[in-house]
């Protein structure tokens, strides 16, 4: 899902990236595969989506609506504007 959203967001002429620890997570075959055939930057890790971020900056979070399951908490506090996209949300 966030593969997806970057890819729009980035036709629309915006910049966008999907925050990931690229040794601790659950896509990494995906990952590697996208890297190998795309050598665009999308996935950065969370101390380079901190510094990017700004008061202007949106935060997409896809798949969960849990705090804890999201790959940075404190990129998630510094976020002044969030869209929760979560089909599994009750």
């Amino acid at each position: 899902a966030a593969i997806g959203l970057v890819g729009a967001i980035n036709l629309i002429g915006k910049s966008s990236f999907v925050v990931v620890d690229p040794v601790n997570n659950l896509a990494k075959t995906l990952i590697d595969r996208l890297k190998y055939y795309d050598n665009s930057c999308i996935f950065i890790p969370e101390k380079d989506a901190i510094s990017l971020f700004n008061e202007k900056s949106l935060l997409i979070i896809v798949d969960t609506h849990k705090p804890d399951f999201l790959e940075s908490v404190d990129l998630y506090k510094l976020a002044k504007n969030i869209v929760v996209i979560d089909h599994h949300r009750k």
